[in-house]
């Protein structure tokens, strides 16, 4: 045989190789691209099969198993066990401890009126003219809501003519006043009342005008909103530097946003918490812990940790 030595064999080497061994060795050098695509496949295949496992026991998870709501079982999840009865009855229990209101220190009494029996109601005597009996008296506390109107601070900006050159002069408004209508109170009470209380800005002007007497509209009342926002970011963005560069655990909960499904991202380290409103996915999250982010995450293992 004449046949050139398959590559990497040296010319020597093959004219001294018995000719068996060259049918041999000729006759599987075609099958040397299957032997690396066989091995290709096969890898794939365990990958799938991991992936598959893996979203199968997420399919396969139910209230019963995992810390998920019994509203997000699927049909044909299993029943619940009905949870085993105590026997008692709601509410409070027989010879339990009662709690009761403190009673309002003096520095916090705003009004005190004493009241004294007028008559006896065994015998009819009047009492007025009797004195107190030195024991002490009962005191009975009232707690109530004020009536609350905001404060209004009238600017008056008055104008002089300049003797000098005639020049009509208009005094400004010092830097600390506010250039609308509203103070610094009004917009955190908005953005307390949106994010916290979870009122609408069109519910919130309804509350200001019942309860504060403060007349406000939707538009006002979204704009104060959005510059609360505005005010926020650069105290925002220190508590999301010091958040990247630690360690950090990370849940999501969902927070729709008028029609639009968002969700509330936290992040919470040792030293600081940090809140974002976005979608449930990988782009909220690297947006969240930076591109860089070299801590470790602690999270449920939603796929958009992987």
């Amino acid at each position: 045989m004449n046949e050139s030595p398959p590559l990497g064999i040296p010319p020597e080497d093959w004219a001294v190789t018995p000719v068996s061994v060259r049918v041999a060795l000729l006759a599987l050098l075609p099958l040397l691209p299957l032997v690396a695509e066989n091995q290709r496949l096969q890898e794939q295949v365990t990958h799938l099969q991991a992936r598959v496992a893996d979203l199968e026991a997420r399919l396969n998870q139910h209230s019963s198993n995992s810390s998920k709501p019994p509203s997000s079982d699927p049909p044909g999840a299993p029943p619940r066990r009905a949870t085993r009865t105590r026997g008692r009855q709601p509410g409070g229990q027989p010879d339990h401890v009662g709690a009761s209101r403190d009673p309002a220190p003096d520095d916090q009494i705003t009004a005190t009126i004493l009241l004294r029996p007028e008559r006896c109601p065994d015998c009819g005597l009047d009492l007025a003219a009797c004195p107190l009996d030195p024991a002490a008296p009962i005191h009975h506390h009232v707690w109530d809501l004020p009536v609350i109107r905001p404060t209004v601070t009238d600017f008056q900006r008055h104008r002089i003519t300049c003797p000098g050159c005639a020049t009509p002069v208009r005094a400004d408004l010092p830097p600390e006043v506010p250039r609308g209508a509203f103070g610094p109170g009004v917009a955190a009470a908005i953005a307390l009342l949106h994010t916290d209380y979870r009122l609408s800005l069109r519910e919130i002007p309804r509350l200001l005008g019942q309860f504060f007497h403060l007349p406000i509209s939707v538009g006002a009342t979204t704009q104060l909103y959005h510059a609360v926002g505005a005010a926020a970011a650069a105290p925002y963005a220190a508590v999301e530097a010091v958040v990247r560069q630690r360690d950090a655990n990370i849940d999501e909960t969902s927070w729709p946003q008028g029609t639009l499904p968002l969700w509330l991202w936290t992040m919470v380290t040792a030293v600081a918490t940090l809140f974002r409103i976005g979608r449930r996915s990988r782009a909220t999250l690297t947006a969240m812990v930076g591109p860089d982010f070299g801590g470790i995450i602690t999270s449920d293992r939603l796929r958009v940790y992987a």
